[in-house]
């Protein structure tokens, strides 16, 4: 039985110019426990919306959420909103946000909000919470007297250690981590990575791993699914997807990463992902996939299996096994109604909107150092 399973994940945002989707059908399964998902694609994919479907945190304009999350064996989806925050929020699954400067309260001392989960649980008493706190942060390599510092007071790689104490307080055996080490400098992203590897190995936790930085995705993740314009574009075990791309997309994304071995120079992947609410007909990514031909523009393409294990969403697989149609069909039933999808989708999007950052231009903390990709090994991901 899977740990995780999500099936149909969608949610649309009211906005001033319509409704826009920023996660379209989305579905993926984390099979084993203490294993890492990782979900990789530009700023504006629809990562941080799935976080948002996942953990039944919505903004406030969000218009409609929708699919089947299934954890441990129980719908948690069918849960009330109360049942959810009593049963699942924190004790189950927690989140390590994005931004560790802005999670928490610059005025209350860090100690008090890492246990104020704690408190309201009600079954340890202050000085129980106090001592619980200051064993979190040794376990994430703070030492005791940082609980009764203020935000301003530490570093930016403190915080995030600080926000994966706050994580870790309830004892969730699923972590949600969304673009963990965004903010930090190389050398203090290698000590998280550490840190969250080192937790994975001694607790037995499961990660959804969300970033736009492959490389740190190549480090820690058994399985990738890759995102674009709010939809799946592949999906299979970490050492396949790193090494034998099988999406346009997935590849335009690798080849922008500088590689230890060999001379060839990254590329970058072309042009700007498509207006969330404009998506164009046909395939999402075809105005700037260099493979594109003639069914790419009329009808989107299905995502398929293309290996044991392995899906991607491209008309090349259109034959593949499992497609239940092939491509002449596909293609010729699109030729006639090629007024196609006008699709509507993006993260929260209008949030991280246009891939300003993206994973396919490069980012300056990719194109600052050389990752190996080439050869991933699952153990060194453990």
């Amino acid at each position: 039985m899977a740990v995780l399973a999500a099936h149909d994940l969608t949610i649309e945002y009211a906005t001033g110019r319509g409704l826009l989707r920023a996660v379209d059908h989305v579905s993926f399964t984390v099979e084993e426990a203490g294993s890492t998902l990782g979900i990789i694609g530009e700023s504006g994919s629809g990562k941080t919306s799935m976080v948002s479907l996942l953990t039944r945190v919505y903004p406030r304009n969000t218009a409609r959420a929708g699919g089947t999350v299934v954890f441990d064996g129980q719908d948690i989806s069918a849960l009330s909103a109360e049942e959810y925050r009593r049963r699942v929020r924190w004790s189950r699954i927690a989140v390590v946000f994005q931004g560790a400067m802005n999670s928490f309260n610059p005025v209350l001392r860090v100690g008090r909000q890492v246990g104020e989960r704690l408190l309201l649980d009600g079954r340890l008493s202050k000085r129980e919470v106090t001592r619980e706190v200051e064993r979190l942060f040794e376990l994430v390599g703070l030492t005791r007297d940082v609980a009764r510092a203020y935000p301003h007071e530490l570093s930016g790689g403190m915080k995030q250690r600080a926000s994966i104490a706050s994580a870790l307080s309830m004892g969730p055996s699923l972590l949600i981590l969304d673009e963990p080490t965004s903010a930090l400098d190389v050398s203090v992203q290698a000590q998280i990575m550490n840190l969250l590897k080192r937790l994975k190995g001694e607790r037995k936790l499961t990660y959804l791993f969300i970033t736009h930085d492959i490389a740190l995705a190549a480090d820690i993740a058994d399985t990738i699914a890759v995102v674009h314009a709010g939809e799946l574009r592949e999906l299979g075990p970490a050492d396949d997807v790193l090494t034998s791309p099988r999406d346009p997309y997935t590849q335009q994304l690798l080849a922008s990463v500088p590689r230890l071995h060999g001379d060839r120079p990254p590329s970058f992947l072309a042009g700007a992902p498509p207006d969330p609410l404009q998506r164009p007909a046909g395939c999402r990514f075809h105005p700037r996939c260099p493979r594109t031909f003639a069914p790419c523009a009329v009808r989107p393409p299905a995502l398929v299996t293309v290996a044991e294990g392995h899906m991607a969403r491209c008309w090349l697989h259109a034959d593949a096994p499992g497609t239940a149609g092939a491509a002449a069909g596909d293609a010729a039933g699109g030729a006639a109604g090629a007024a196609g999808t006008a699709g509507t989708a993006e993260d929260s999007g209008a949030a991280e909107a246009a891939g300003a950052g993206s994973a396919g231009t490069a980012s300056a903390e990719d194109a600052g150092r050389a990752v190996d990709i080439d050869a991933p090994s699952r153990e060194a991901r453990r």
